[in-house]
């Protein structure tokens, strides 16, 4: 689980304190260029460096991990691109993952490297992922041509990660708990399932099997979901990060997403979103409400980030705004 989190000059992120994020689902919203992105991927890059530190036959010391995954996350021509412009000070990270502390400060200098760094945190066992707003079935030997044997910028580590997360197999057997629900949700909403043999994806609908270049977006995009609760990578230590679960799914899409994403946070995936969507919103409110989880709101901005719960009302935010702005219009319109 995430939380003491402490960012200053990390890109937009001139100074954000989060000291008690939620243990279920925190939502991040602002305007284009607020940093919803960039504070996504930030939080994933450590996490995921105290992941992959000393798994199996991994012998990287921890910077050379976090070196590493800082690089191929972020695609900077050198990290120190990565702080804030026009800033003095060096960028600096740190947070408590789990019981440790995990934290890093370089300068605009840096090049490849950061400069003061936690020393040899203890590994984390479970796997988290990052689910990216483009869909990576598609694209998915591309992604792998690109990175694996080129050694290419153009896909980061977020759909490495989970491109080479999607090929493992499904496990004989019924998952159980709360990821049973949000399985049962998912299947609710399609009318097959993504399977990978001989290297290639397809949509199996009953006995038929559908290239996966037919098959639809949204389909694709929830079929990940899916594809991760069957093969056990998602597990009730996992830290899920996800860059707007609205796109391309219709409304009520969004909303059993929504469902099936409660349903992992109460089995104990700690849940990292951001949005612009209405509907993501209002159904996370509504579950807030009705006190079916915790959902924390993280909204940024040029002057900083707020913070609220959604138990406590829906905060002041464009998306909703834009929705009045609309409905005024509308009521205007009818006289």
């Amino acid at each position: 689980m995430l939380k003491n989190i402490r960012i200053k000059n990390f890109g937009p992120l001139k100074d954000l304190t989060w000291l008690a994020p939620s243990p279920s689902i925190n939502v991040i919203i602002g305007e284009n260029a607020s940093g919803k992105t960039f504070l996504l991927k930030a939080l994933y890059t450590a996490v995921r460096a105290a992941e992959e530190y000393r798994r199996g036959d991994d012998k990287r010391t921890f910077k050379q991990v976090l070196d590493d995954k800082l690089t191929w996350t972020f695609q900077a021509d050198k990290l120190g691109d990565l702080v804030s412009k026009g800033q003095k000070d060096r960028l600096s990270f740190r947070a408590q993952i789990d019981k440790q502390q995990v934290g890093y400060k370089f300068s605009a200098s840096a090049e490849r490297g950061v400069g003061e760094h936690t020393e040899n945190p203890t590994t984390r066992k479970a796997i988290s992922l990052f689910l990216p707003a483009k869909e990576v079935l598609s694209l998915f030997h591309v992604i792998k041509t690109s990175r694996l044997t080129n050694k290419q910028f153009g896909f980061d580590d977020t759909y490495l990660d989970l491109v080479l997360a999607l090929e493992h197999e499904a496990r004989v057997g019924h998952v159980e708990g709360h990821f049973s629900s949000a399985r049962k949700t998912i299947e609710s909403l399609l009318t097959g399932r993504i399977k990978y043999a001989d290297g290639k994806w397809t949509f199996k609908v009953g006995s038929q099997l559908f290239s996966i270049h037919q098959t639809a977006e949204g389909y694709k995009r929830i079929s990940i979901l899916d594809r991760l609760i069957v093969n056990r990578i998602l597990t009730k230590k996992s830290i899920l990060f996800v860059d707007e679960p609205d796109a391309v799914l219709h409304p009520t899409a969004i909303l059993a997403t929504m469902e099936a994403l409660r349903d992992l946070a109460s089995s104990g995936v700690q849940i990292f979103m951001a949005t612009h969507s209405y509907f993501v919103m209002k159904k996370l409110f509504l579950m807030a409400k009705a006190k079916e989880l915790n959902v924390q709101v993280v909204s940024l901005s040029s002057q900083g980030a707020a913070f609220s719960n959604l138990a406590d009302g829906m905060p002041d935010n464009s998306i909703i705004d834009t929705s009045v702005k609309l409905f005024v219009e509308e009521m205007k319109i009818q006289g």
